[in-house]
């Protein structure tokens, strides 16, 4: 009987052991020492860091499972957004602040709706954002296009579901590419090829 107990009891203890806490809270500082909660099993302690329009940083700090999960960074110009996931008991403390790199990419330096582009230029690349990345499709029945640059993770360029980084899946995967300044979309191209034809009919048509 004595042994049964201490079994017991030694079951208990390892299984609570092994139950992973992580800081919960949501917010600019999101700092509360005290804001814990115990994760589900095949869960990760998860920190996110959003930013829109140049506002503050939105601090988002819990327990996720692992499919949703995943390391990444990007800086599209008017939105940014860093994910950073651990396995360990409450490990998901702010993580350091990214130093620029050497990168230059095209981004969104203003977003007029959710997912409308308005003007486009170069943005300096940070910490692990190595790749210059550009996403672009149409959504609602193709009633809408979006259009997306900026620098990226390499994680980024291999995941097949949008859905982690905006919470929608826009069934689009980011195209990314090497080098400054190398992520433009076919829609700048575009715009960029009829630029030069109006220049060439305006110059054809002053020597007439």
């Amino acid at each position: 009987m004595e042994l049964q107990l201490t079994l017991l009891f030694l079951s208990l203890l390892l299984g609570h052991a092994s139950t992973l806490k992580c800081y919960k809270c949501k917010g600019i500082k999101c700092d509360e020492p005290d804001a814990v909660e115990v994760c589900a099993e095949g869960n990760m302690c998860m920190t996110r860091l959003d930013r829109q329009h140049f506002a503050d940083k939105t601090i988002t700090k819990s327990c996720v499972s692992s499919e949703m999960c995943t390391n990444i960074s990007l800086n599209l110009g008017s939105i940014t957004s860093e994910i950073h996931c651990c396995t360990g008991n409450l490990c998901n403390i702010a993580p350091d602040q990214q130093k620029a790199n050497k990168l230059l990419c095209l981004g969104c330096l203003e977003m007029l709706g959710d997912f409308k582009c308005n003007r486009s230029g170069s943005i300096p690349c940070e910490g692990s954002q190595t790749k210059c990345g550009s996403l672009e499709g149409f959504i609602e029945n193709g009633s809408r296009h979006f259009d997306f640059q900026g620098c990226v993770s390499e994680s980024i360029c291999s995941l097949n579901s949008t859905k982690i980084i905006f919470g929608i899946d826009l069934q689009k995967r980011f195209q990314c590419c090497d080098g400054n300044l190398c992520n433009r979309s076919s829609r700048m191209e575009t715009g960029s090829l009829g630029l030069i034809v109006l220049c060439l009919y305006l110059l054809i048509s002053n020597n007439n």
